[in-house]
């Protein structure tokens, strides 16, 4: 019976012995799996695919936790030094002529011409993907506004020459907009501006309390020597990001466009998206506010971030812009209380494809009670702003969209998708559009104005970044 124990004990501490070998030669290998980085053996590659990434990270920093903390600082020190680099670069160049190029419309064969002037700032990319500026015209003089609140002014007439004098306007906005989000790398920022008469309003998002933002108004008089904002336009109802999953404050709109005796707004629903079928709530609507006592209406609905405006004056025509979720990207002829279908409708499909019941993307906006867009691109372009077209630009088409995206493509029908100007033609009553070309100018746009001395159009591009200055040639 003894001999039966001992016997019995021996083989279970064998057992143990080769269990725990085991364990160890696993251990091993797996370590070395999930802690490999290029490494070449298909087998610690094979490992390392089939283990989350959370637990991998989570023995990383237990292990190697100091030498992967030091590495990855020494990672920000030197992608900051090289920011700084080309931040004293671009300010060094600042104003001058950075090129100067011709292009060629991919249908029509017109040529144009397009001069880039260097801006100070960062690229769109390195700057926390916010807005590179926004332009206005005051007189002879052109206003630029940075997405962080920056304001310079220059002469019309220095697109002319080899070097744009960007001279600094002092601002108060530091006084006014306490949000620290806004002057780092977030998405919270200057929207847009709008001049008229000797009065600039700016749209941006506003932090209403902690945590709570929405698209406001500031106004202040025209001085070049300082500009000292105060409130236009605000309201109570904000988007409290600790309530939501899917906030996003680059869905805000902020368009601002000169409408008769009114400033046209658009406000986006920061990917709140049944807000915008939401009558009593200003998120996801363009509305009209009168420039002297502030009042407003809602103008239109169902919009999820309309980036374009445009009025069109001879023609009585509002005409907007509008971002689509994965394609479906519009351009709308707005009319007076209609509604535009999102997130009901749209050509478009969620970021993760994912099917929602309260927002059915469905494919049709006219059999579902809604207005059709006048086009829709699939896939997006990262549509922007929306400009008229003056007939003694001399071109054949009425409206010019901007675009910006990722990086320029082509669909299958080897069109341009994104950083391209397309060219559009409306019959008289813009319900229809008659003709369409299209004008690569390898850039994201986030801006676009005509400057009608010059008898061309001004751009802020976000990739050098640079004002650019396009006319056409033999004119």
């Amino acid at each position: 019976m003894l001999k039966n124990i001992k016997k019995y004990k021996k083989k279970i501490y064998n057992t143990k012995f080769i269990i725990l070998i085991i364990l160890l030669f696993f251990i091993t290998f797996f370590t070395l799996g999930i802690l490999s980085i290029d490494s070449n053996n298909k087998f610690l590659n094979s490992l390392n695919s089939i283990v989350p990434h959370d637990i991998k990270h989570y023995i990383k920093l237990k292990i190697y936790g100091n030498k992967i903390l030091s590495r990855e600082l020494e990672g920000i020190k030197k992608e900051s030094k090289e920011l700084k680099n080309i931040l004293l670069s671009n300010k060094s160049n600042t104003g001058y002529l950075q090129a100067e190029e011709t292009l060629i419309s991919q249908k029509d064969k017109k040529k144009y011409s397009l001069k880039k002037f260097y801006l100070s700032s960062l690229n769109y990319s390195n700057n926390g993907h916010k807005p590179i500026g926004y332009l206005g015209q005051f007189s002879d003089k052109i206003i630029y506004f940075s997405g962080i609140g920056e304001s310079f002014y220059f002469n019309s007439n220095d697109l002319k020459v080899k070097k744009v004098n960007l001279i600094t306007i002092p601002n108060n906005l530091k006084e006014i907009i306490f949000d620290p989000r806004f002057y780092k790398n977030f998405t919270m920022s200057i929207k847009d501006i709008l001049i008229l008469e000797d009065d600039l309003y700016a749209s941006y998002t506003k932090l209403i309390k902690k945590g709570c933002h929405n698209t406001s108004i500031l106004k202040a008089k025209i001085n070049l020597k300082e500009l000292k904002f105060k409130e236009f336009f605000s309201y109570d109802e904000c988007i409290d990001k600790s309530l939501t999953t899917e906030y996003n404050a680059h869905q805000s709109g902020g368009r601002l466009i000169k409408y008769k005796d009114n400033i046209l707004f658009s406000i986006g629903e920061y990917r709140q998206r049944f807000l915008a079928q939401k009558k009593d709530s200003f998120f996801g609507k363009i509305i009209s506010i009168n420039i002297k006592d502030k009042k407003f209406n809602m103008v239109s609905m169902g919009h999820r971030n309309p980036q374009g405006l445009v009025y069109i004056k001879k023609d009585d025509t509002i005409l907007s812009t509008e971002h689509g979720p994965k394609g479906g990207d519009e351009v709308n002829k707005i009319e007076i209380g209609k509604n535009y279908g999102w997130p009901i409708a749209s050509y478009g499909r969620h970021s993760d494809d994912k099917f929602r019941e309260d927002s059915p993307l469905l494919k049709s906006h006219k059999k579902n009670g809604f207005v059709e867009p006048l086009k829709y691109f699939v896939p997006s372009i990262g549509i922007s702003q929306i400009i008229e077209v003056p007939s003694r630009f001399g071109d054949d088409y009425n409206v010019f969209v901007t675009s910006m995206g990722k990086n320029l493509k082509f669909n299958k029908d080897k069109e341009p998708v994104g950083r391209t100007i397309y060219q559009l033609k409306f019959n008289s009553d813009y319900s229809k559009i008659e003709k369409e070309d299209s004008l690569i100018i390898y850039e994201r746009m986030r801006d676009i104005m005509y400057i009608s001395n010059l008898n061309g159009f001004l751009m802020v591009l976000e990739n050098s970044p640079a004002l650019g200055f396009l006319t056409l040639e033999n004119q």
